[in-house]
């Protein structure tokens, strides 16, 4: 076995609150960049051209049953403008 100074096993505890401290510092970077891009894309909508959007349904799809479809304001929380219950664009994600 072999023994090692008091030295040595200091180095290596440093070492590993080092790669600790570091781990955790990239991955709260890397979090903090991930929620920045998903927050600018929130707050910047899509034109209704650049969706598609149409007044009418598609194939059974429509607005009213969509995640970002907001009935009281009659408004999608990521495509601008007014937006029928009975629109549809290619976004659609069934609630």
């Amino acid at each position: 076995m072999r023994k090692t100074s008091h030295r040595q096993a200091n180095n290596n505890s440093s070492r590993r609150a080092f790669l600790k401290r570091s781990a955790a510092a990239i991955a709260a970077i890397a979090a903090a960049t991930l929620l920045g891009a998903q927050h600018s894309q929130a707050a910047k909508k899509s034109s209704q051209k650049q969706v598609r959007y149409q007044g009418a349904p598609k194939g059974g799809r429509k607005c009213a049953d969509c995640r970002f479809f907001r009935a009281d304001q009659k408004s999608c929380e990521i495509v601008e403008g007014r937006i029928s219950p009975e629109g549809w664009c290619v976004r659609f994600v069934k609630k």
